[in-house]
């Protein structure tokens, strides 16, 4: 059966791209031939630019705009080296279709298109309602399905994007979300039954990351990757490290002179390098909900750092796994304990059976 794949897979994100893989994956293993539909739409692509007109504009006073555009000059070379690994990797690891851009560009030869994961659907990342991913694409014989969809902010679904959801969501033959807020909303919303079903980053193997990963030339390290600007997680993976004996690592971007969060960093890593740092971690110190699956699937120690919302995934996933003494308070001082596996895994294979399951009905009607 051909299959194809529409997700964010060019975003210069780890957890964007790895998830498209593990989903992928989760595909090839089932035997059939699968490729990621090449898409390319604008919002994305502006994320991989070195300079942003928009971000620039949002610049308040003199001082800021050449704050901005000092960043930029300092950053160009780190993000050359990014946009090229993140290249390569999904060269390497993935097959694309031709490239599309536009909605009729589209290959019109799939049996089943899987629409997700990720936020898709979040207007304010597509900068307004992008018809493709609400399954405007030549369908052919195909049947389309969303696999783990969110629109991330639900307040964002009102009036115009209420409209035009409401009016192309008849597109799918079958919905699944990634959080039972959204199964809830597009119920009373849109009149629209779904499943929830886990992240697909959970449907990869321990021994597809392992194989998968680059070993780091670091050694004796606690990993800190951190989304936003919390500067008491550092804080957090020193009192880690001073427990063990190591010191930190940060997974970011190249610092430069405005930048108030320093550390040892390590930038410019492919997906590869991202997925061997967890892998020979000491520890993990993280408030990343993908982070902390690819922890969990390679059985590693760590702590899910609570941030200032958005924390239902991530309790989600630690309740799943028995781990909720996992998730701590950036300011809080803990005593290091190493996490026992057994029985964690068996756990975390009962919760993502469920969602291959019905990936499997969702083929089985297709054929």
């Amino acid at each position: 059966m051909k299959i194809g794949i529409v997700t964010y897979h060019r975003a210069l994100n780890y957890g964007a791209v790895l998830q498209c893989m593990s989903l992928y994956s989760a595909l090839k293993r089932l035997g059939h031939d699968v490729e990621v539909v090449d898409y390319r739409p604008e919002a994305i692509e502006a994320y991989r630019m070195y300079f942003r007109w928009k971000d620039f504009k949002k610049c308040r006073g003199v001082i800021a705009k050449l704050r901005y555009l000092f960043s930029c000059m300092t950053l160009i070379a780190s993000r050359f080296k990014t946009v090229r690994k993140f290249n390569r990797f999904l060269r390497d690891n993935i097959q694309l279709s031709s490239v599309v851009s536009f909605v009729n560009d589209a290959p019109k030869y799939y049996d089943v298109v899987f629409f997700g994961s990720d936020q898709i659907w979040n207007p304010a990342i597509n900068e307004g309602v992008d018809q493709v991913y609400l399954g405007q694409m030549p369908k052919g014989h195909a049947k389309f399905y969303t696999y783990a969809v969110s629109m991330g902010r639900l307040d964002l679904f009102q009036g115009k994007v209420e409209e035009e959801y409401r009016k192309y969501i008849s597109s799918f033959d079958g919905l699944s979300v990634r959080e039972t807020t959204m199964q809830s909303f597009l119920k009373e919303k849109l009149g629209r039954d779904s499943d929830v079903v886990c992240d697909p980053s959970l449907l990869i193997t321990k021994e597809e990351c392992e194989a998968m990963a680059v070993k780091p030339k670091d050694e004796g390290y606690v990993l800190l990757f951190i989304l936003d600007g919390n500067f008491d997680a550092l804080g957090f993976a020193n009192r880690i490290a001073q427990q063990l004996g190591k010191k930190v690592i940060r997974i970011g971007a190249v610092q430069n002179p405005f930048h108030r969060y320093h550390s040892e960093v390590r930038a410019e890593l492919s997906p590869a390098e991202f997925l061997g740092y967890i892998q020979y971690a000491d520890c993990i110190v993280t408030n990343s909900f993908h982070a902390t699956s690819f922890s969990l699937i390679m059985q590693k120690n760590f702590y899910t750092i609570l941030r200032k919302n958005n924390n239902d995934r991530a309790k989600t996933i630690l309740g799943v796994a028995g781990l909720e003494n996992r998730l701590a308070d950036a300011k809080a001082h803990v005593e290091f304990k190493k996490i026992n596996y057994q029985g964690i895994r068996e756990r975390l294979e009962g919760y993502k059976e469920s969602s291959m399951e019905w990936i499997q009905k969702c083929l089985e009607t297709a054929k």
